[in-house]
């Protein structure tokens, strides 16, 4: 479990556990890996972030002793960001009954949890505490070590469909929905490559958007063997004025060196990926950049398999691996998507 949580807290500023139960020996928490790690004892010690500092607040087991988790969650959403994360450790409900009998028989000491609640109750309590649930894992189907073979088999049966719910407990990654007060800047990464006949439409379209925001684009040409690095260079100078506009050609291959170039040169506090072949419309843009504003996500993976292409833009093979990928992605992530190329 300390490994899953240190897979997030790693990226994060600060690891915070929030109220420790009095039997919490605290084991989890020296256990996790993470830049700084504090606890507090009230919700007034929860340290206010800013802007965009990173927090990940730990909530081991407290869920199951608390008689108002929804005012629970609003607390700590008063004083955190966008960007911080809640791990919420929650027993499995439907094993209630093993709690009562090992305390009944003597193998348990600490004192019992007084609220058990499935998956539907939290993400209840959550939406209207308005969070939403980033990912759900589950630990600890096998609960024998077996001199270290427990790990290999719950590593198996914790990714099995139906057989992992019946593991012991849900480790449950949470999001406070907070709108932004301000809009960010942006950047726009157009790769491209052997698309000559699309760089000024692309330009032309962008301009027509009119975006609030700061927002620079930046092309990335990749080994075409048409006109197209020359048509970026001309439309960078000619359209100047509009938008800050960057050029660069990679130097290695393919979409995902050239999206790496671009991030890597991007001043932009938001990052989006407009490919060339504009089999993303420009004008749905701004969707993508007011449901970030809006707190509805933080990284936001558009589909271009819901509605009709331009052209050609999606081969029939481009678009089963699309498809196959997308697939074998949300398995492996536990995160659906819908497009993955």
């Amino acid at each position: 479990m300390a490994t899953e949580i240190s897979k997030l807290s790693s990226y994060a500023d600060t690891l915070v556990q929030l109220k420790p139960m009095e039997h919490d020996k605290l084991y989890l928490y020296e256990k996790i890996t993470a830049n700084k790690k504090i606890i507090v004892s009230s919700f007034e010690e929860l340290p206010t972030s800013s802007n965009t500092k990173k927090s990940v607040v730990l909530l081991n087991g407290n869920l199951n002793h608390s008689y108002d988790i929804h005012d629970l969650m609003l607390n700590i959403k008063s004083r955190v960001n966008r960007f911080s994360r809640l791990v919420i450790v929650l027993y499995n409900p439907y094993f209630a009954w093993t709690h009562s009998l090992l305390k009944k028989i003597g193998l348990k000491k600490d004192p019992l949890p007084t609220t058990y609640l499935t998956r539907t109750d939290l993400k209840n309590i959550l939406d209207l505490s308005e969070y939403e649930i980033v990912q759900t894992k589950c630990i600890g189907v096998f609960p024998w070590n077996l001199f270290g073979l427990g790990k290999i088999i719950n590593l198996i049966l914790e990714k099995l469909p139906f057989i992992k719910w019946f593991s012991q407990v849900y480790l449950i990654t949470a999001r406070p929905i907070i709108a932004d007060q301000t809009r960010r800047s942006l950047s726009i990464v157009v790769p491209a490559r052997n698309e000559y006949g699309n760089i000024r439409d692309i330009m032309e379209r962008l301009i027509d958007l009119k975006l609030e925001n700061k927002t620079e684009v930046i092309f990335v040409e990749g080994n075409s063997t048409d006109d197209t690095w020359e048509e970026i260079l001309k439309i960078a100078e000619e359209f100047k004025d509009s938008y800050s506009i960057q050029t660069f050609q990679q130097q290695g291959k393919g979409k995902g060196d050239a999206v790496r170039l671009g991030f890597e040169k991007s001043k932009g506090e938001l990052f989006t990926i407009l490919d060339a072949d504009l089999s993303m419309p420009p004008e749905l843009l701004p969707q993508f950049i007011n449901t970030f504003h809006y707190g509805h996500a933080d990284f936001i993976n558009g589909t271009r398999l819901v509605y009709p292409m331009e052209g050609q833009a999606m081969r029939p093979l481009n678009w089963l691996g699309n498809i196959f990928f997308a697939k074998l992605l949300s398995w492996i992530l536990e995160v659906p998507l819908g497009d993955s190329l």
